[in-house]
């Protein structure tokens, strides 16, 4: 029951994350057992005991590790992107908890006494030593090089980087679906159209930007099937099983902004345990322009465009739509809560790197720029608009009588 509501919590981004799988667990604490039995047999039997020890946790890592991890990534392989990635994150801090766990053992053993007795034995005439590495070294290599090669296939060059911005693309699709496809039967009303399908290859860029060799991403029919199936909405649907959007979809809200962010935070998680020291701050911008792209250009963006073509369109001697105040509003808010996290969450992590650094900052102000340069534009037209200007003139000449 345990792991049936994992497997099933995997591809829910609202689900937490899991920290254990039952069968990894059983497995890693089996060899942390057969570790202690076995150290004790081979230090009374074999005269070189840390040779034989890397010999058996080499056959532990490449037989019985290696087979469960692959079999245990396919599956997740095949429910989703995000359960594949939620999987492989889990197999790797357990497997480095078990690496440090193996690391640690060796020192209260023979292994640490043989290491000295080497370091003796190893002495030369005149009181120099020989340089080569103790067995206790020896092992901290072996075990470190042995979880490499687990991993490689599935971190090496952009293979891990390319599997993630495709899960975030689809999360944040899927997240936009009903705000898109509200504000894109707008745009057909009023000869345009395509919002959406401009949305999703716009997030799609956003991916083949970062990396050459990044997958196709998820279609419109993708994004609504995952749309009907994680947001717990069960009418409005026509017959054809088209959601129908209404007014309350293109509204600015701060819950949609957090999922964002929510999901955007746990993929950082994940790019900090699954990349290099070396690669980390370039991952880190790739995940942060996939973020300024769905939360900027595809959502604040998106509803004052529309805001600033109602007002366009309307007859400028009627009285202007005041929502485009809360609109504005709404803005500053998420900006507000968006810039907070970049500032906290994600520009510490490339403070290695001062020219990554540099330039997520000078991107991140032009996406700021942007979006108050159409904030204002917006409550210009607002001021400009001829009943709210006869509507001041009128207040403060009545000011000026009383």
């Amino acid at each position: 029951p345990e792991d049936e509501q994992l497997w099933s919590s995997l591809p829910d981004p609202d689900e937490p994350p899991p920290v254990t799988e039952t069968g990894l667990l059983n497995l890693y604490q089996a060899i942390r057992t057969t570790m202690a039995e076995e150290v004790k047999i081979v230090e009374h039997v074999f005269p070189n005991p840390g040779t034989v020890i890397q010999i058996f946790l080499r056959r532990v890592f490449n037989q019985s590790i290696q087979q469960y991890l692959e079999a245990l990534l396919n599956r997740a392989a095949a429910v989703s992107a995000l359960a594949f990635l939620r999987v492989l994150k889990l197999a790797h801090s357990q497997t480095a908890s078990l690496v440090e766990f193996l690391k640690s053992y060796d020192p209260s053993t023979s292994l640490f006494r043989y290491s000295e007795n080497r370091s003796t034995n190893n002495t030369k005439p005149g009181g120099a030593t020989s340089s080569a590495p103790g067995p206790s070294i020896a092992l901290s290599m072996m075990l470190d090089g042995a979880m490499e090669e687990l991993f490689v296939p599935y971190t090496e060059g952009q293979r891990y980087m390319e599997r993630e911005l495709k899960s975030l693309n689809e999360l944040f699709v899927m997240n936009l679906y009903p705000f898109g496809k509200w504000h894109e039967s707008l745009a057909r009303t009023k000869g345009g159209g395509g919002f959406f399908d401009r949305f999703k290859n716009q997030l799609t860029n956003t991916a083949a930007a970062t990396s050459a060799a990044t997958g196709n991403a998820t279609t419109t029919a993708q994004a609504a099937q995952a749309f009907i199936k994680y947001s717990g909405i069960t009418t409005g649907f026509n017959k054809e099983g088209e959601y129908q959007p209404v007014e309350e979809d293109g509204k600015l809200k701060m819950s949609v902004a957090g999922k964002m962010l929510k999901w955007h935070a746990e993929s950082i998680g994940r790019c900090v345990e699954l990349s290099t020291q070396g690669d980390l701050p370039k991952n880190v911008f790739s995940l942060m322009r996939i973020l300024s792209d769905a939360i900027g250009r595809g959502y604040a963006e998106t509803a004052l465009e529309t805001a600033q073509n109602k007002l366009e369109s309307r007859d400028p001697k009627l009285e202007p739509e005041y929502s485009t105040l809360s609109i504005a509003r709404q803005v500053e808010l998420i900006c507000h809560l968006w810039q907070q996290y970049v500032s906290v969450a994600i520009l510490p992590l490339a403070s290695s790197s001062i020219v990554v650094r540099r330039e997520m900052s000078i991107f991140n102000n032009q996406v700021i720029a942007r979006i108050e340069a159409l904030t204002s534009g917006l409550l210009q037209k607002l001021a400009d608009s001829q009943f709210f200007t006869r509507s001041l003139s009128w207040n403060l000449t009545s000011s000026k009588i009383l």
